[in-house]
């Protein structure tokens, strides 16, 4: 069925076989090299500990400059990179300097400290910038990443005048810029000629660590998976400079349910589908064309969202909203189409976030296009299936939890009677916390269910070994969702990653007991 698919192309790259990996998160990596919050060089700690114990993806969540805000999901650009997540240490000819004093001492943090690692991480890279600017922007390399990302301009000269405007949102602007053209563009690069050029420098060398670290583990055979978020912010360049691309009018949200009785409004723009398709979609084929530099394949966040997405009127709660597009027959022509757009332009493989409740026509959609959906190792109310993995389709990722929701430990002890159902049909000894056997076993059966995709959140592993986890289990939760806090986001973990990868203990049980 696979190699019939529209994605056969993706899996020809990827291999139609079982891949096992985990999910990292660059703000929660720590290592001696790091400064105040988790950076792309760090990564390759984690390309050798894969190598190592036989895994082959590494899934980090989104990494795209989310400006003022922690969330990564709520990012001021859908392309450029977040400057926070650059390896100080790793970057040619790096210098000590009071801020990165101050950094190091926010390593040492239990948790991200974004403020203030903004401040300090910002300021020295415009010392950078005065010391290493000058030559790296009269390079060759310079010109042709620029060439080769158009939308760097539009990103840099929303920066700035975001900047200048103290991070206001741009519909309170002066009515000279809040709407843009490419006159106000160059007359701004040319006017702020080094701020413009200290925007992209940036970005140059966030493009080069990441690219470097895809380059690293591909030749050791592993293989980066991304995520890219279906929503923008609607303060972002995207909507600025790109408005014609969005129906401000509405927001994208979720319709009342039993778990939400009044809805929920996400706050996001909806997309102008009509104006996208006009465009031959070139905005969606920008952003994955620059996805494919960094990523092997990519976590599709709300698939169903390609198919239909509530829509809620500005000014009005969710229950007012409606689905955008109305009949049913239109949702799947609609999400097969856009797919297919995503498949045509990229040779990334995408897997789909369908966990929840979704039409089964969804899932007949991506079967059918060879795109796999999730399975989360949990029971669902009545949906005893989910205890037996060895009964999941291929075309699917088994994970045991997720970044939006409860780890293991939550779980276990947030859901006592969904806990006993599932230790029954597990025919477990019921406990009222999960011991070290069922945590093993928990993951053992999620990298041999019969998905081909088999990853977890790199704290679950970690949990195997108290030492290696915070003492209390709610901090390791990455995300409460719908909950504004400064704990989202902002997890880091426990150990350096040093003392991760050289815990042998850790390394032999992965090996021998859950990947064996």
């Amino acid at each position: 069925m696979i190699e019939q698919s529209a994605a056969r192309r993706h899996w020809g790259k990827v291999g139609i076989k079982h891949h096992h990996g985990i999910l990292a998160p660059v703000f929660s990596l720590r290592s001696l090299d790091s400064l105040g919050i988790g950076e792309f060089s760090d990564l390759l700690h984690l390309v050798d500990w894969c190598q190592e114990i036989g895994m082959d993806v590494i899934q980090i969540l989104p990494v795209n400059d989310p400006g003022l805000d922690s969330s990564p999901y709520n990012a001021i650009s859908a392309n450029a990179l977040n400057p926070l997540n650059l390896g100080l240490r790793h970057l040619p000819n790096f210098f000590e300097t009071e801020d990165t004093q101050i950094l190091t001492e926010l390593n040492q943090l239990q948790r991200v400290d974004y403020p203030k690692v903004r401040i300090h991480k910002l300021k020295y890279l415009k010392d950078y910038f005065s010391k290493e600017g000058k030559k790296v922007v009269e390079s060759d390399e310079y010109r042709q990443f620029i060439e080769a990302n158009p939308w760097l301009k539009g990103y840099s000269v929303f920066k700035i005048l975001k900047i200048g405007n103290d991070w206001k949102s741009w519909d309170t602007w002066d009515e000279a810029i809040r709407t843009p053209d490419e006159v106000l563009l160059d007359r701004i690069a040319k006017e702020m000629s080094e701020e413009y050029h200290f925007h992209i420098f940036v970005q140059f060398l966030c493009f080069k660590q990441l690219g470097h670290v895809k380059k690293t583990a591909n030749q050791k055979g592993i293989m980066l998976k991304g995520d890219i978020p279906i929503l923008i912010s609607p303060d972002s360049e995207e909507v600025w400079w790109h408005r014609s691309l969005f129906d401000l009018e509405f927001c994208a949200g979720a319709p009342p349910d039993i778990y939400n009785v009044d809805g929920q409004n996400w706050g996001f723009p909806l997309f102008n589908w009509d104006k996208l398709k006009e465009q031959d979609y070139r905005w969606w084929k920008q952003r994955l064309g620059t996805a494919s530099k960094l990523y092997d394949m990519y976590r599709l966040d709300h698939i169903m969202g390609f198919f239909r997405i509530w829509a809620i009127p500005d000014d009005l709660p969710p229950t007012e909203g409606h689905y955008v597009p109305n009949g049913h027959a239109e949702w799947y022509t609609a999400g097969t189409e856009r797919l297919a757009m995503m498949l045509d332009c990229s040779e990334m493989l995408p897997i789909g976030e369908d966990l929840g409740t979704v039409p089964e026509g969804v899932h007949d959609v991506m079967h059918r296009m060879g795109i796999p959906g999730m399975k989360e190792l949990r029971l669902k109310r009545s949906d005893y299936s989910l205890a037996w993995p060895k009964k999941y389709p291929p075309l699917s990722l088994s994970t045991v939890s997720t970044h939006d929701g409860e780890t293991v430990d939550l779980w276990w002890r947030n859901n006592p009677e969904e806990i006993e159902i599932f230790t029954y049909y597990k025919r477990w000894k019921h406990t009222p916390a999960i011991t070290q056997d069922q945590r093993i076993k928990l993951l053992h059966d999620c990298h041999h269910s019969s998905s081909l995709f088999h990853i977890n959140l790199f704290s679950e592993y970690l949990a195997l070994f108290p030492e290696l986890v915070w003492e209390n289990m709610e901090d390791e939760r990455i995300n409460l969702p719908g909950v504004i806090s400064d704990r989202n986001w902002s997890i880091r973990h426990r150990p350096l990653l040093e003392d991760i990868t050289s815990h042998n203990a850790l390394k032999e049980v992965i090996k021998n007991e859950i990947l064996a």
